[in-house]
Order: C-alpha cells, then structure tokens, then sequence
C-alpha cells in the first residue's frame, strides 16, 4: 500500500503549483504572463513536437472525455484521464450517486485556450519535471439527470438551449525521463473551482 502511494505522488505534482486567477490585476497578469512564455519555451524543449494549437485540441478532448467517463461512471476511462489524486476524488464522487441514477452528457463547440503553464518538480526529485498548463475550456452542455425510475431530477442545458459553459481546467504530464513517452500524455489535474460556471457531470 506505501508503495502503490508513494508511487502515485511520483506520478504527479502534490499540488497546483500556481493557481490561476482570471481577475488578477496588470501586475500580476504581466508577471504570470512571462512566467507562461519562459514555461512553454522548457516544455517545448523537453517534448519534441509539442505546439500550441495541438495541445489545445487534446485539451478540449480530455474535457469531453472526462464529462463522459463521469456520466457513464467508466472508471477505467476516468483514470487514463485524470492524474491519480484527481481521480481518487471524482471515483469518490462517483461512489456516493445512487444506484439506478442516469447522466446524460454531451458537449458540444467546445473550444479550449491557454490561460497559464508552468513547469515544476519534487524537491526529493529535481531531475523529475512536470509541466501543468490551465486552460479556459468554453462548450454548448447538454447534461441531463435522471433517477431510478426514469424521471428528470437535475441537470442543465436543453438541445434546444445548452448551456454555456466556461471553466478553467488543469492539465499536467511529467516532461523528463521515461515517463515523458506517448503512454503517459497529459491528464486532468484539476478544475479551479471558483473561476468556473458550472461543474461537469459529477456524483
């Protein structure tokens, strides 16, 4: 069990190292822009090919499939998706939704752009890097929940009217060593709660 625990930290950064806020000041914002560009020039470095305009086409997908692991209740696809420690929380989100309850997800035009990327390490492990990019994710929801017995019990958005959802997600992966490979690409480390709309589907 230690084990299994000390190697999911190593799998990830313990925290969010640097929290996006949308309304911070010129000060704040032109600091956090340049630590954004010095950033993205060590990611580039270490993954070869990485760009821009494809990482935020993956961004947008992880996004779509995270909303639809959590309506399905897919656990397996829900932990290719998110790092470990996001996915202990929204497992557990999924065990409290009671039995028989339905979601229906669907996202539609969604769009996802870069707000902040940083790059940082394990002080026990300066050598192991990982870079965590935030993004405003933007999309049309269609989110319906239903209980047991079929009948209509929350959600938002219509296919008449979605809802416009706008969130800021963060993404990680490790950018050094082995665990820089293809088989371990970005996943979902966390969404900052008080920037966002709405939730996507949960519990």
């Amino acid at each position: 069990m230690k084990r299994r625990l000390q190697a999911a930290v190593a799998a990830e950064m313990a925290t969010v190292l640097d929290r996006y806020n949308p309304k911070a000041g010129f000060v704040d914002g032109w600091r956090a822009w340049t630590l954004s560009t010095l950033a993205v020039v060590q990611v580039r470095e270490q993954l070869k090919g990485f760009s821009v305009p494809s990482f935020k086409k993956e961004a947008a997908s992880i996004f779509c499939g995270v909303g639809t692991a959590l309506a399905s209740a897919d656990h397996r696809k829900l932990r290719t998706l998110t790092t470990p420690m996001c996915y202990a929380t929204m497992s557990g989100s999924l065990s409290q939704r009671p039995a028989g309850e339905q979601h229906l997800w669907e996202a539609l035009d969604v769009t996802a752009s870069l707000k902040q990327v940083r790059v940082g390490h394990h002080k026990s492990s300066p050598d192991h890097r990982f870079a965590q990019i935030t993004c405003a994710v933007n999309a049309k929801l269609i989110w319906s929940i239903r209980d047991a017995h079929g009948q209509a019990i929350g959600g938002v958005g219509t296919a008449e009217e979605p809802f416009d959802l706008s969130d800021y997600w963060v993404f990680e992966r490790c950018i050094t060593g082995d665990a820089a490979g293809d088989a371990h690409g970005w996943r979902l480390k966390a969404r900052i709660e008080d920037a966002a709309t709405k939730p996507v589907a949960g519990g």
